[in-house]
C-alpha cells in the first residue's frame, strides 16, 4: 500500500470510528483488547517442564569447543585502547 492510500486508509478508518456509537465503539475496543491479548499469549514463549538443559548457543558451542582443545586457555579478545586525561585512582580501586 503507498503512504498516500495509508492515509487515506487510516482517515477512512477515523472517520468510521468516530460516527460509531458508543456502546458499538466499546464493543470494538473490548474485541480488539481480547485480540491483542490472545495473540500476545500465543507469542509467548512455552515453559518446557523437565526439558532438561537449553541447548547451547553456535558460540556457546566453540567456546567449548576451545576449551576441550586447548584446556585452561582463556578466550580473550586482543585490543588496545588509549585513554586520556587524569587517571582517577580511586575509581580504578
Amino acid at each position: 500500500m503507498s503512504g498516500d492510500a495509508t492515509i487515506s486508509a487510516t482517515k477512512e478508518h477515523a472517520e468510521r470510528l468516530k460516527n460509531l456509537s458508543p456502546a458499538k465503539r466499546a464493543a470494538l475496543f473490548k474485541l480488539l483488547q481480547q485480540e491483542r491479548a490472545r495473540t500476545a499469549q500465543q507469542n509467548a514463549p512455552q515453559r518446557q517442564e523437565n526439558a532438561g538443559p537449553a541447548p547451547l548457543s553456535f558460540a556457546q558451542q566453540r567456546l567449548w569447543f576451545l576449551n576441550r582443545l586447548a584446556p585452561g586457555a582463556e578466550y580473550n579478545l586482543p585490543a588496545s585502547v588509549r585513554l586520556k586525561g587524569d587517571l582517577e585512582r580511586e575509581a580504578l580501586e
